[in-house]
């Protein structure tokens, strides 16, 4: 495969403690040449108090719940210390197991990662990873926090 080919892997977050050790997953396959990394979060309540609605008005909510997301991802990604150039943000709304597939071929992604569990209501209603890993057209890697015979360290 020649090098002026851009290689693209999908990290999805919920901003769970799980999608930051996902995340963290990221850096080797960061370190291979014109590699860029599709984060993306998907808005399926933008009245989720992780949003802050109310510093907004009702009518703004869900672009007020887009910005606070772009935030926080552009946030994560210096801390992890991802030059921008090297990142894309994809803000998507609705369920988040259908809209990160549907970025996954958008985006014609090469590997999608994600973290185990999440904060949200899926461990109730099902799974958003186990939905990614059985429709993924991709190779797709669930962070999880432990390992067999012992603890997974990511740092």
């Amino acid at each position: 495969m020649p090098n002026n080919i851009v290689r693209k892997v999908l990290w999805a977050t919920d901003f769970s403690d799980m999608s930051v050790l996902a995340l963290k997953a990221t850096r080797f396959f960061r370190r291979m040449p014109s590699q860029v990394l599709c984060a993306v979060h998907t808005i399926d309540d933008p009245l989720d108090r992780m949003y802050k609605p109310e510093e907004t008005s009702t009518v703004d909510m869900v672009d007020h719940a887009r910005r606070v997301s772009e935030e926080k991802l552009k946030d994560m990604l210096a801390q992890i210390g991802i030059p921008a150039e090297q990142y894309k943000i994809i803000i998507k709304i609705g369920d988040a197991g259908e809209k990160i597939l549907e970025t996954a071929e958008e985006e014609e992604v090469r590997f999608i990662i994600l973290g185990k569990e999440s904060r949200g209501l899926e461990r109730i209603m099902g799974s958003v990873s186990e939905f990614v890993l059985n429709n993924a057209k991709c190779p797709v890697l669930i962070v999880g926090n432990k390992v067999k015979g012992g603890w997974l360290k990511i740092d």
